[in-house]
């Protein structure tokens, strides 16, 4: 009997199904899948592409069910069939582009979502197209493609991708005003609302980096800057990011001291703002603290500005210049300091 059952489960499977048969099977495969039954559903999706490997419907489908396992490679491997097998299917595409990104294949995923967004223009294909254009540092065609397509980039997600295109280029102060946008408008249905507390993160360093422009610049409105800075620390989503938070007060405090600014006590007043329940540095602390950012700040804004001078003095000068801000805050941004 056990011989019988072993014959009749390699007979079915060696047996070419018929349409009914696969339509039954797709169905169930997917059902499966959406219950998270992913090998299971494996299974019958590598059987249906056995029988039609040419079918785009079959190869994305078990793309997708690969991708939910996170074995990219094998979704790629799917999802690049599928493409090659269809008809300038944007689905398909934008599949295949988020499979390389997920391999860390930027520029492939850059060229899939591009190829997507021009088969159809959706928001789902332009905002991939940007999200991807600033993975490789092509922010100039994230803005671009936001400006391509106005009537489709309204959605709260572009708020996200267009603060980070602005960060990276620097432009503080409208990286803030989208990165508060965006946590401002999320709700429970979000997809992205666990980039909430990086988002934050982006935020306050949008404020550092535009209260340093304001500094070396002598204009803006520092208190405001101050105050979105106080505010952003108190609110901090958990002890770890407080604790970041507060380091980076006070290698404010020492680029204010370096850059020999009378706006020096604008730093203090941060840092003193902050409800004493919620300190995470005590004040004898903070000797020590500063002398150890102090140290780490002037090696970092040594190498920033290719100079050598253990003093600090000619900081300001140089920095006052525009010259060689950039650099610095770019230094800043990327996590070398902060």
């Amino acid at each position: 009997m056990k011989w019988i059952l072993v014959l009749f489960t390699l007979l079915s499977f060696s047996t070419s199904l018929n349409a009914q048969d696969k339509d039954k099977q797709f169905e169930m495969a997917d059902s499966l899948s959406d219950a998270k039954e992913y090998h299971k559903a494996l299974v019958i999706f590598e059987k249906l592409c056995e029988e039609e490997p040419n079918n785009p419907t079959y190869l994305s489908h078990a793309g997708i069910t690969y991708f939910r396992l996170e074995r990219f490679d094998k979704a790629k491997e799917k999802f690049r069939l599928a493409v090659l097998y269809s008809q300038d299917n944007e689905t398909h595409l934008s599949n295949l582009a988020a499979a390389y990104s997920n391999i860390n294949e930027n520029q492939k995923a850059y060229e899939y979502a591009l190829k997507a967004m021009k088969v159809k223009p959706t928001s789902l294909t332009v905002y991939n197209a940007m999200a991807n254009a600033n993975n490789i540092y092509k922010y100039d065609e994230t803005f671009r493609i936001y400006k391509q397509y106005p009537e489709l980039t309204t959605e709260n997600k572009f708020n996200l991708v267009l603060g980070l295109a602005h960060y990276h280029t620097l432009n503080f102060e409208k990286s803030a005003s989208y990165f508060d946008a965006f946590l401002t408008n999320q709700d429970e249905s979000d997809l992205l609302m666990k980039q909430e507390e990086n988002t934050n993160s982006y935020l306050f360093n949008s404020y550092v980096g535009q209260l340093i422009r304001q500094i070396v610049y002598k204009q803006g409105d520092k208190e405001a800057s101050m105050a979105r800075l106080t505010a952003l620390r108190n609110e901090s989503y958990s002890d770890t990011q407080s604790q970041r938070y507060e380091v980076r007060i006070l290698v404010l405090l020492m680029i204010t001291q370096l850059l020999e600014s009378p706006e020096f006590d604008y730093g203090k007043e941060l840092l003193l703002a902050r409800p004493s329940a919620q300190m995470k540095l005590s004040v004898a602390d903070l000797s020590s603290k500063l002398n150890e950012v102090n140290d780490k700040l002037k090696s970092t804004l040594n190498e920033s500005l290719n100079k050598k001078d253990p003093n600090g003095e000619d900081f300001r000068v140089f920095l006052a210049s525009g010259g060689n801000l950039d650099l610095f805050l770019k230094k800043l941004i990327s996590g070398n300091i902060l």
